[in-house]
């Protein structure tokens, strides 16, 4: 199995990890930018596997929001 994995990463493939990372990445970027509103950046997250008030406590400790 690891022989595979190895070869999958030589072909330019991604891990499940490292797409799950980019994609939360992603809806953070799109709130940034104005694109989603927070609501949705909570629902999209949760979608993610995030809790809700996990999200909210978060957004809560950021002093830019």
């Amino acid at each position: 199995m690891t022989c595979r994995t190895a070869v999958a990463n030589d072909n330019n493939l991604v891990s499940q990890l490292q797409f799950w990372e980019a994609k939360v990445n992603k809806m953070i970027q799109n709130f940034e930018y104005g694109r989603i509103t927070m609501e949705e950046l909570v629902n999209e997250l949760a979608f993610m596997g995030y809790e809700k008030e996990q999200v909210w406590a978060l957004i809560a400790e950021d002093e830019d929001y």
